[in-house]
């Protein structure tokens, strides 16, 4: 199977650039392999400094040896009012010298139109999945697309995430994906036991929260 990396999931939408630092901090205290911060909420210019604040931090690391990558989460399933194609082009072509290995649900997720018009090299850097709860879903966006979330605890169970990989293994070998986690810890031991099932799977998602359902 692949070689799974395993990314930190914080710097919350409301996380100012220090609050951000603290989080990825953690992340590279822990030797993740990249962090995941969200974006979209606040001003353009102030997640701009947020962003060059995250990527100026980890250039600093003296472990620069071990490759380290930097996700931006627009939370566009979630977050009003949502971007428009043109608001998101503009966000991709300034954070172009970041290196950003994804921009997770750029757009809104159900809005596969938009999508259809955004430029290939945005395409190429989007991921998205983590809504979606049936295999259908993610063949409307198999010809745009090549990374996917996925979440065993959210799509309905093993058997339709695992009619997910098989598809995506037949037809597009080259899609790859990450897990989604994004709730309990129970939450997290199936989608890890899915994860090192497959080698369509590359990134495993930890979150920094640590919410209130592990106390039950």
């Amino acid at each position: 199977s692949t070689q799974i990396k395993y990314y930190a999931s914080g710097g919350s939408v409301a996380f100012s650039k220090e609050e951000c630092i603290k989080d990825l901090s953690k992340a590279l205290d822990n030797n993740f392999d990249g962090f995941k911060m969200r974006c979209g909420f606040q001003s353009f210019e102030d997640d701009f400094e947020r962003v060059k604040a995250v990527d100026e931090f980890i250039k600093k690391q003296k472990n620069s040896y071990r490759k380290f990558s930097l996700m931006i989460d627009f939370i566009q399933g979630t977050l009003k009012p949502k971007f428009s194609v043109n608001k998101l082009e503009e966000y991709v072509q300034y954070y172009k010298i970041y290196d950003i290995l994804w921009f997770e649900e750029p757009l809104n997720p159900d809005a596969i139109n938009l999508y259809k018009k955004l430029s290939k090299n945005t395409l190429d850097k989007s991921c998205l999945g983590e809504s979606f709860t049936s295999i259908n879903e993610y063949i409307a966006f198999e010809s745009l697309l090549s990374r996917f979330q996925l979440d065993v605890t959210h799509i309905g169970g093993f058997q339709e995430a695992i009619k997910v990989l098989n598809y995506f293994s037949d037809y597009h070998e080259n899609t790859k994906f990450t897990s989604h986690i994004w709730g309990s810890k129970l939450s997290m031991l199936l989608n890890f036991a899915l994860c090192k099932a497959t080698s369509s799977i590359e990134w495993f998602e930890i979150p920094l929260l640590d919410f209130d359902i592990n106390k039950h």
